[in-house]
């Protein structure tokens, strides 16, 4: 990490740099100068004089896969294409109603040209454009969904889809093909939302944020609905869980000492907020499924179980037992906790790398803490038969327990680069949800262990919350801003022969699925007789 050569200054003032693909010749673009110079590199060092191309106020700049071609963007909203070799621009500049001055990236294959707004506020800043390079003519636009401008846009290997970034933190995935975000964005508030969970009916998502405020978003309409201060001192929204019937919430926050609040959503007025228990920062809470019984956990070690109707506690706080011996950190936080479905008992993950399951009739330990991870247990979710325990770990790995037997079911699972900190199992059971602070959100079949496809990179640093809807169809996460995918197999099915416009052959179908009967996949799309 060490420079390759001293200082090269082209200017006083640099609006952008780019390289060449082979790496032979860069650009920079001075909007002090009027004027972008291509330099001749090779080894860390320019080889040679430079090639000045005289241009008014120019900023982005961006080469065609080939190199063959320079695109700049100016203040004026205009967009210039330059012939590398001679220097010339190549036609007229490209204009167009919305605002182009911004990001620029050309496609794989260097047909296309995307341009982003200008990285201001205006009405239109917040819209994509398409370019087909060789006719320079405008063939798509893409409005962002929020009011604020488009400040970067990246093609995706292949070009089948644009990512663009906006000012206020919204990331989206293009569809090219039909035009339309893969995923939609419900919010873009400048509190991140650290938390999102759906409402038992589906029509409601309530989601948490560092300001210490639940909101609620109506799914028909993505509109915010209602905002329920949890935290008297605005203390981030750690944990939500909607009652069985919906009609009670309960949160807890990131402060000390009165951070557990419950909500009564039928009538719109708060149960209790500030809940004295915990002597320390509160970081889950649950709902049992007879909804008689709502639970908080902290990191002082204690779970309390609180009336919903009342907002009293149940009893004197239940103290976690010591760590296990094995467990290296030796400590009783507990990050997280989940009542199984028959309600009988309470599984809680804490920072020692242990589990411990508690009986609820009781309130005592069902047996002795086992050692799960290597690191702090940081979440933990519970199959909906009851058969199946998942829990993540700070160790990055995702285990599978049977719940009868309190084995390990598997290898662990692995694929995160970081803490795994969310978990959340499908209605049917047969997929797993987990999302971590390396910021990606993984989808596992339960069966096998395998991971489903590859891993999506959301809009926030960290995945703290990732949860299926009721029926399954759709998977909210608290990425910046609060997304909604859709986990409709045949919505899959539908991008990906929009994307491919034509069935497998029978080689491809061989390879790819073995011993099953050949298909055709997309009825819409040519077979493979025809290509």
């Amino acid at each position: 990490r060490q420079p390759v050569s001293e200082p090269f200054i082209p200017s006083d003032f640099l609006s952008d740099l780019a390289f060449n693909p082979p790496g032979n010749l860069f650009a920079v673009s001075s909007s002090f100068d009027d004027a972008i110079t291509l330099w001749p590199f090779s080894s860390g060092s320019v080889t040679g004089e430079p090639l000045i191309l005289e241009i008014e106020k120019p900023k982005q700049l961006a080469f065609s896969p080939d190199g063959a071609i320079l695109a700049s963007t100016h203040e004026d909203d205009s967009i210039t294409l330059w012939d590398v070799s001679s220097g010339l621009p190549i036609g007229e500049p490209l204009t167009a109603a919305v605002g182009v001055g911004g990001s620029l990236a050309f496609s794989d294959d260097g047909m296309y040209l995307a341009s982003a707004g200008t990285g201001g506020t205006q009405e239109n800043d917040n819209v994509i454009t398409i370019w087909d390079v060789s006719s320079q003519k405008l063939v798509h636009e893409f409005r962002s969904g929020t009011p604020w401008s488009v400040t970067q846009i990246a093609f995706s290997p292949g070009s089948h889809r644009l990512a663009s970034g906006s000012y206020d933190g919204t990331v989206l995935l293009w569809e090219l093909d039909s035009r339309h975000p893969l995923a939609t964005p419900l919010s873009a508030d400048a509190d991140a939302a650290m938390y999102v969970t759906f409402s038992p009916d589906g029509r409601l998502l309530a989601s948490g944020a560092n300001d210490g405020i639940v909101r609620l978003w109506d799914l028909a309409s993505g509109k915010e609905v209602d905002s329920l201060t949890i935290s008297e001192t605005g203390g981030g929204v750690n944990s939500i869980a909607f009652s069985p019937d919906g009609k009670t919430l309960i949160a807890c926050t990131w402060d000390w000492g009165k951070n557990v609040a419950l909500w009564d959503l039928a009538r719109d007025v708060p149960i209790g907020v500030g809940l004295e228990g915990h002597n320390n920062e509160a970081f889950s809470v649950a709902f049992s499924p007879t909804g008689d019984i709502a639970a908080s956990s902290a990191w002082d070690g204690t779970i309390i179980f609180w009336d919903p109707e009342t907002g009293e506690a149940l009893s004197e706080p239940l103290t976690e037992i010591a760590p296990d011996e094995g467990s290296s950190f030796r400590s009783n936080d507990i990050w997280s906790i989940t009542f199984t479905p028959d309600g009988q008992q309470l599984i809680s993950g804490r920072g020692g790398g242990d589990i411990l399951i508690w009986d609820v009739a009781t309130q005592q330990p069902a047996g002795e803490p086992f050692y799960a991870h290597t690191d702090t247990v940081m979440a933990v979710a519970i199959s909906p038969d009851g058969q199946l325990l998942a829990s993540g770990g700070g160790d990055w790995l995702i285990r599978l327990w049977d719940m009868d037997t309190g084995e390990p079911v598997g290898e662990p699972l692995a694929g995160h680069t970081d803490a795994v900190i969310s978990l959340d199992f499908s209605p049917d059971g047969h997929t797993l949800a987990s999302g971590g602070w390396d910021g990606t959100i993984r989808l596992w079949d339960v069966a096998t262990g395998q991971a489903i496809g590859q891993s999506v990179v959301a809009g926030s640093s960290i995945i703290s919350s990732a949860t299926f809807s009721p029926d399954g169809t759709t998977l909210a996460t608290n990425a910046d801003p609060i997304t909604l995918w859709d986990m409709r197999i045949e919505a899959w099915i539908e991008h990906a022969c929009r994307i491919a416009n034509r069935n497998l052959t029978h080689k491809e179908w061989g390879h790819y699925l073995g011993e099953i009967s050949y298909h055709e996949t997309c009825p819409d799309a040519p077979s493979p007789d025809e290509n």
